[in-house]
């Protein structure tokens, strides 16, 4: 009986030892995946990757910032020069304009100058019949003399006094001879086409009376006598 007694509490201790060693474990286990859930929850254990993300962000966020920065600068300045090339080709464009209108119109000015510079000479160069009334023959108007407007009154005179001297049969003197036009007594110099007479116009010649020439001549009689 004794011997079956005390194999009794050997099984029995060796139950609870078991029993005991079995929760032991089990409670280690627990205790185990307790703690590393907690280390982890508290960043005790990182992922490698994830570390080396978070330590190359701040300076991936500072390199992007200024690079960001570098292009605004940038892109302020290329306004800037952009604005200012607009600028300068906008003026450049107006001066061209405006050298382009000038010229157009200095152009213009020598063409429209040439064209009446033309047409005066055209003027000028064209043909004119004219008369000549006066008492001096009977066969009065005298003409047709035919002459360019650009003849002057010498011209005329030279016409008439060699009409004259071929129909006239007593010629008064070339110096006892004037012409007038519209009552104005003409120098020789003078132009035709200046004066205003135009074909088939008719000037007027007089006879100067001998007296007119003696008083005309009479200071020079006088300085040569002095």
């Amino acid at each position: 009986m004794a011997e079956a007694r005390i194999r009794a509490n050997k099984e029995k201790d060796v139950h609870k030892k078991l029993a005991s060693d079995v929760f032991a474990n089990q409670w280690l286990v627990n205790l185990q995946q307790n703690a590393f859930s907690d280390l982890d929850e508290h960043s005790y254990f990182r992922d490698p990757t994830e570390l080396a993300v978070a330590e190359f962000m701040p300076w991936l966020q500072s390199y992007s910032t200024d690079k960001v920065e570098e292009a605004a600068e940038a892109r302020v300045w290329l306004d800037g020069m952009l604005e200012k090339t607009f600028e300068k080709g906008q003026d450049e464009v107006t001066a061209a304009i405006d050298e382009r209108a000038r010229q157009q119109a200095a152009a213009e000015e020598a063409e429209r100058k040439r064209l009446a510079e033309e047409a005066e000479a055209v003027r000028r160069g064209r043909s004119v019949e004219i008369y000549i009334h006066t008492d001096v023959v009977p066969e009065s108007p005298v003409g047709p003399i035919n002459l360019k407007a650009s003849s002057t009154v010498g011209k005329v005179e030279e016409e008439i006094i060699n009409w004259l001297q071929e129909n006239a049969d007593d010629p008064p003197p070339p110096e006892q001879l004037r012409f007038l036009w519209n009552g104005q007594t003409l120098d020789k110099a003078n132009i035709l086409y200046d004066l205003g007479v135009e074909t088939l116009s008719t000037i007027t010649m007089e006879l100067i009376e001998e007296i007119e020439i003696e008083e005309e001549g009479d200071p020079i009689e006088e300085q040569e006598s002095d």
